[in-house]
C-alpha cells in the first residue's frame, strides 16, 4: 500500500484528479458502447452511441493537457515561477500541435490536404483547385 501521506497536496490533487477523470471517460465510454449494443438499431441511434464512445475517448486524450494546465495553476499560487514557465512552454506545445493537427485534417472536396498558413496564396490555390475540379 503507498504511503499517501508522503505526497505534496499538488501530488494529490494531480493523482485525484487523473484518477477520476480514467473513470468518468470509462463511464462515457461504456455508455456508448452499451447504447450500441441492441440490434437492428436505427443509424441515428447507432451514430448517437459512436458519439458517445468518441466523447469518452476525448475526455481520455484531454486528461494530460487538463493535467498541465493544473500543474501551471498550482506552481503560480505556490510561486514556483519557474516550474510554471516550463508548464507554460509545454501548454503552447500541446496547443501547438492540436492548432496543427487541426489543419492538416482539414478536409477539401472530400480529400486531405496540408496548406501551410500563407495566407492569401493559400486561399488563392483554394479557389484555383476548386475552378480546375468544376471544370
Amino acid at each position: 500500500m503507498r504511503n499517501y501521506h508522503r505526497i505534496s497536496p499538488i501530488g494529490r490533487m494531480l493523482a485525484r484528479t487523473l484518477t477520476w477523470g480514467v473513470w468518468i471517460s470509462a463511464g462515457v465510454i461504456l455508455a456508448g458502447l452499451a447504447m450500441n449494443l441492441r440490434r437492428n438499431l436505427p443509424a441515428s441511434q447507432a451514430e448517437a452511441g459512436i458519439h458517445v464512445v468518441n466523447s469518452g475517448i476525448a475526455l481520455l486524450i484531454l486528461l494530460p493537457a487538463f493535467r498541465v494546465v493544473l500543474m501551471f495553476g498550482a506552481f503560480v499560487r505556490t510561486c514556483e515561477y519557474r516550474l510554471a514557465a516550463c508548464a507554460a512552454v509545454v501548454l503552447i506545445v500541446i496547443v501547438a500541435g492540436f492548432a496543427l493537427g487541426l489543419r492538416m485534417a482539414r478536409v477539401n472536396d472530400g480529400t486531405r490536404k496540408f496548406r501551410p498558413f500563407y495566407g492569401a496564396r493559400a486561399a488563392t490555390a483554394d479557389r484555383i483547385d476548386l475552378a480546375r475540379r468544376r471544370r
